[in-house]
């Protein structure tokens, strides 16, 4: 998956703020395919969004549910945590990867359809954000890693 996937959503991301005011649950089964991998996120598990360090929050300008990221980032936290539902296994690298492309194909939607590209210059902004938290994760990951996908 190093080329660019077609990227398909089926169900809306809904998420609902959990009392401890970092965590989230998902409220519905959601399922995205890229390309002939499908990945889907049971309703009623829990996430905490992106795991962006709160010095970093800023310098994105980004929390763990904003931001281009947000979609992605569920889907890659419960990639690491073994809870997506996957019809093969797969390594650290490629739910990373997973990530990234999630992130720009959410990024690009934005500007296609939202500014139509009027604004090229936060458009290359955004894009290095996407990258910056794709290389915080191929750095980081490790560490949050459960050896499953």
């Amino acid at each position: 998956m190093t080329t660019r996937p077609t990227i398909q959503w089926f169900g809306d991301l809904l998420l609902a703020p959990l009392p401890d005011g970092r965590n989230v649950r998902v409220v519905n089964e959601v399922c995205v395919v890229l390309d002939r991998r499908q990945v889907c996120i049971p309703a009623d598990a829990i996430t905490d969004g992106a795991s962006i360090p709160r010095l970093a929050w800023r310098a994105l300008g980004w929390t763990p549910f904003t931001g281009f990221c947000r979609r992605g980032a569920v889907v890659h936290d419960m990639l690491y945590r073994g809870l997506a539902l996957v019809g093969t296994p797969c390594l650290r690298a490629e739910a990373d990867l997973i990530l990234y492309w999630l992130t720009r194909d959410d990024l690009e939607t934005y500007y296609r359809t939202v500014t139509g590209w009027l604004n090229r210059a936060r458009y290359w902004r955004d894009r290095a954000r996407c990258t910056a938290v794709y290389c915080a994760v191929r750095g980081f990951g490790v560490l949050a890693w459960k050896g499953q996908c």
